[in-house]
């Protein structure tokens, strides 16, 4: 459940350049380390790259996390099924 929770901190931080690493962890409640294995997973090839870690352009030591469009695609389809 956390990687679908984290997605979806993602998705929410989309239209403001991306989440940053520190806000998912504050605002999911989950460890850090747990967030960095999740982030890890969601954007390894065999998850399809929902996921994508790029320098914060304000501050490279930030990673700021964005979905990829096969992220966007994952969860309009998680979505549907929700209904």
């Amino acid at each position: 459940m956390s990687r679908l929770q984290i997605l979806l901190h993602v998705a929410s931080r989309s239209e403001s350049g991306g989440a940053l690493v520190r806000d998912l962890v504050k605002e999911s409640g989950i460890n850090q380390s747990s967030v960095a294995r999740a982030l890890s997973m969601l954007g390894a090839a065999q998850m399809d790259g929902l996921i994508e870690q790029v320098p914060d352009p304000e501050d490279p030591r930030r990673v700021r996390v964005h979905l990829t469009r096969r992220g966007e695609s994952f969860l309009s389809g998680v979505s549907n099924v929700m209904g």
